[in-house]
């Protein structure tokens, strides 16, 4: 039996999982002690992270996935995220599916901004790390001929069932939401339309997806697995890095976890330029939440997620000041010259 809401097209990855409870996952529950051990020792690092599982029940609490509940404040999580970007050998990858202009209010008054790589609609528009706030780049020129036709189709379901919304504000896609509807019936009629939009857009270059609480329609050159693909090759130009942790939370996270899981089997080594020694590449995937997911590794909710991440800039500080008593230690333990 699938999680209520899950595409089935996607249930070959760990469908054993599903309506699992806490305990029956713990086997594949990360643990963040391996976590913490491969990145003190890594050198160069790329964390790529899923910020609507974050912030969205923080921002939007009434879109809160089950299992996405989380205690923490905005101020708290924004300044998290400023720590782990400006950490040497950090970089810090953030992806949406809201659009640039609402990350932009999310992190506009935030310190350190530039140091953040971002991703807005799935990818469709990004900032690298280190390019100004204001510097986005466009993946590729979109062709719109299908929104009409899915368009039409979604504001049908919306009139039929109470409660669901259509989100047609992103140059890329179209969403169907029922996260306010009865559970049961908006499920069914999510299923429903996803089978009517994959007959009427057959023709079109496009993915039907259909998520926890919605149905969404974008164009199949747009996703999170193609911008993390294009942001490692990137960086496989620059030495490429030996330890990658990517963290999602829902069905479009999957060609994420995908492209990283590739990375490790063609590079499970990487040559350190400045010894010339091999470093082994450490990469983690974790899907947030009870469902399936090819992800290797699951978090309970977004609470841990966050501790998590602000156990990552411990890490270092730690270290930093293990070696500093070392150093002093040395020093008292020279013989002094009389």
């Amino acid at each position: 039996m699938l999680e209520m809401g899950e595409d089935v097209s996607r249930a070959g990855c760990r469908v054993g999982i599903a309506k699992m409870t806490h305990k029956e996952m713990s086997h594949n529950h990360l643990k963040v002690d391996q976590v913490y051990k491969a990145y003190s020792m890594a050198e160069a690092r790329l964390i790529v992270v899923d910020i609507d599982l974050l912030l969205r029940p923080v921002l939007h609490p009434e879109k809160a996935f089950e299992g996405s509940s989380i205690l923490v404040s905005r101020n708290e999580i924004m300044k998290c995220l400023q720590h782990v970007a400006g950490q040497k050998g950090n970089v810090l990858w953030l992806l949406s599916s809201a659009t640039a202009q609402e990350l932009k209010s999310w992190f506009g008054d935030m310190h350190g901004l530039d140091q953040i790589g971002f991703a807005a609609e799935d990818g469709y528009c990004y900032k690298w790390p280190g390019s100004p706030v204001g510097r986005w780049d466009i993946k590729m020129e979109i062709d719109n001929g299908w929104k009409d036709v899915a368009l039409g189709l979604m504001r049908q379901y919306t009139e039929r069932t109470n409660g669901s919304y259509v989100d047609d504000e992103k140059t890329t896609s179209v969403t169907w939401h029922w996260e306010r509807c009865n559970p049961d019936f908006g499920t069914l009629q999510g299923k429903e339309l996803q089978n009517h939009l994959k007959e009427m857009l057959s023709h079109f270059p496009v993915r039907i997806i259909k998520g926890k609480t919605y149905v969404r329609v974008r164009h199949e050159g747009v996703t999170k697995g193609a911008l993390v693909e294009h942001v490692i090759k990137h960086y496989n130009t620059r030495g490429g890095v030996d330890f990658v942790l990517g963290l999602g939370d829902d069905v479009a996270d999957c060609d994420m976890f995908e492209v990283i899981a590739a990375y490790h089997r063609d590079a499970q080594y990487r040559v350190v330029s400045s010894s010339e020694t091999m470093k082994e590449v450490k990469v983690f995937t974790c899907c947030v939440g009870r469902q399936p997911s090819v992800a290797n590794y699951c978090l309970y909710c977004a609470e841990e997620v966050f501790e998590l991440m602000s156990g990552l800039y411990l890490q270092i500080k730690r270290q930093g000041r293990y070696h500093s008593m070392v150093e002093l230690g040395t020093v008292f333990s020279r013989p002094q010259s009389i």
